[in-house]
């Protein structure tokens, strides 16, 4: 394929991603062919790096058709104002958080779709919240041959030892890497309540992610309507943005840090209080530790 330098050039500051049908993303090489004029005329910069100042009137956003030997596919391209860091230090994850979404959604029991020991933490802990967690437990039979009845076998398992009212189904690694379609094993379980499908996995940079798809899931369900979803969609964004320039996203390393524990603010409270000073409490907590918190305050 031929490629001008100036396009190769503004290639290499895009994020090329491509979609094939279902919820995964997928890397893809910069093969590229357009014949846009304001992309071939770009010259190439010192040392083969373009600068971003020379791309500031082109579009944020162009899609490329790519004629290649595979069942197609629309490419989107972003424009990205500089080259993004490289983060070392684990994440949280699209798993995770499609989870404590779907307990914030009211469901009832959610199936995990995967090994028994993913997410095994906060599943456990999410238990505390009335939310049943459990999981079909792919083992390297179910890599290799999947695990559709299981999971059909799960959700008539769980209907039967818990009642629920909405079930979640939630992917994995596992499950998305072997292509399981979970979606025929709701359709062959044909449960007579709502379920949220989620197709996830661990493997993206942002867990929010994972939240916006069980969002869209449960839009799709009539679990929330159009207008909760695009205020939620909104504030998700938002909360990506602060996440990459002072949360977690915003260094190449941070080291881990417990902060204040509540009891060492609990003790210094009272300490206060006794001495009779006077003060005023800025509560800045998720909404689980936000009512835990309160207790302290009404007190």
């Amino acid at each position: 394929m031929q490629v001008r330098s100036g396009c190769r050039q503004f290639a290499e500051i895009f994020m090329i991603q491509f979609y094939t049908g279902s919820s995964n993303l997928y890397p893809f090489p910069l093969l590229i062919k357009t014949s846009t004029d304001p992309v071939s005329d770009l010259s190439c910069g010192t040392g083969g790096s373009p600068d971003p100042a020379r791309y500031r009137n082109l579009l944020k956003e162009r899609h490329f058709i790519i004629p290649i030997g595979i069942p197609i596919i629309t490419i989107r391209g972003f424009f990205m104002a500089g080259k993004e860091i490289s983060i070392i230090h684990p994440r949280p994850s699209s798993i995770v958080a499609a989870l404590y979404t779907l307990r914030d959604l009211n469901v009832d029991v959610a199936i995990l779709h995967g090994p028994p020991g993913c997410s095994f933490k906060h599943a456990r802990l999410l238990e505390e919240d009335g939310i049943h967690v459990v999981t079909t437990g792919l083992d390297e039979n179910g890599f290799v041959f999947g695990g559709h009845d299981r999971l059909v076998e799960l959700i008539n398992k769980s209907i039967e030892l818990f009642n629920p009212k909405i079930i979640g189904v939630v992917g994995t690694c596992a499950s998305m890497i072997i292509g399981e379609e979970m979606h025929e094993a709701v359709l062959e379980a044909n449960p007579d309540v709502p379920v949220i499908e989620v197709e996830v996995h661990a493997g993206y940079h942002n867990n929010t992610r994972g939240v916006l798809f069980a969002l869209e899931s449960a839009l799709d369900a009539g679990i929330i309507d159009h207008k909760e979803f695009e205020r939620q969609e909104y504030l998700l964004a938002k909360a990506t943005e602060v996440e990459k320039r002072f949360g977690a996203a915003s260094r190449e390393y941070l080291a881990p840090s417990r902060g204040d524990v509540k009891y060492k603010v609990a003790r210094r409270l009272i300490q206060l209080l006794k001495e009779g000073k006077k003060g005023l409490i800025i509560m800045n907590a998720k909404k689980k530790p936000a009512t835990c918190l309160q207790t302290l305050r009404l007190q």
